[in-house]
């Protein structure tokens, strides 16, 4: 049976916080996986531990400089390293070539233009009409409910803990399956899956369980594409429990 294809591995460098958040956020919805960099020097440190299929990089950064970024990524990854240029400044110059990137587009990008960038890199895309947050709307903490009622102290400690818990351990589970590290895939899908059974969403759950069992068997491209889309269901958890 041909195993799901690897999610597409994206470095988003800017130096703006609020821009990195965006933009991961964005790629993630689109089914990809994401690390970040928050200036020249870590990009360049990441893209010797990462194999990067797409780098979206700030033009203008404090420190090394987003062209000087780039041709250094270059020089250590491959000259074929799609690189594009994001920038907030409308007077910033179109033409890409010497600014070391394949282009320039202006921020904050669409979803559609992260959509096209994704098709054109994979041949993969994912449309926000075809990729709903969430497959179902789960009946959130319903056995708690039926324990302790609606809202109860218990409640408020296990959607304090997923707001603050969980996405950075979906950002260990998702390091674990770049480096092959089986033993800590596993803990950390059995630790998460345990948390989300408690909340009551069957999806996250289903999704933990897959990868415990993948990480027995070392099917690492089943896994990352099982992480992309655990952070993806993720993300329509979070807002239906911010709704309740």
């Amino acid at each position: 049976m041909d195993s799901a294809p690897a999610p597409l591995l994206v470095l988003v460098v800017d130096d703006n916080e609020l821009n990195r958040f965006y933009l991961q956020d964005a790629f993630r919805m689109q089914g990809c996986m994401v690390e970040t960099a928050s200036c020249g020097e870590e990009a360049l440190v990441k893209v010797t531990q990462y194999n990067f299929g797409l780098v979206l990089l700030d033009v203008m950064m404090p420190g090394i400089g987003g062209k000087e970024t780039s041709i250094r990524m270059r020089q250590i990854v491959s000259p074929t390293l799609p690189i594009i240029g994001v920038t907030a400044d409308h007077y910033v110059t179109r033409s890409a070539e010497p600014h070391g990137f394949d282009r320039i587009l202006t921020k904050p990008l669409p979803i559609e233009v992260i959509a096209d960038l994704i098709h054109e890199i994979s041949g993969v895309r994912e449309s926000t009409q075809s990729q709903p947050r969430i497959a179902v709307r789960e009946e959130l903490f319903a056995e708690v409910r039926k324990s302790f009622g609606a809202h109860s102290a218990y409640e408020q400690r296990l959607v304090k803990e997923f707001h603050t818990e969980t996405l950075p351990r979906l950002k260990s589970l998702s390091d674990a399956a770049q480096t092959h590290d089986g033993q800590q895939l596993k803990t950390i899908a059995h630790y998460l899956r345990t948390s989300f059974t408690l909340i009551g969403s069957r999806t996250l759950t289903n999704h933990c369980q897959k990868i415990e069992e993948e990480s027995s068997l070392g099917n690492w491209d089943a896994m990352a594409a099982n992480c992309a889309q655990l952070h993806h269901h993720y993300e329509g958890v979070r807002l239906q429990i911010e709704s309740l």
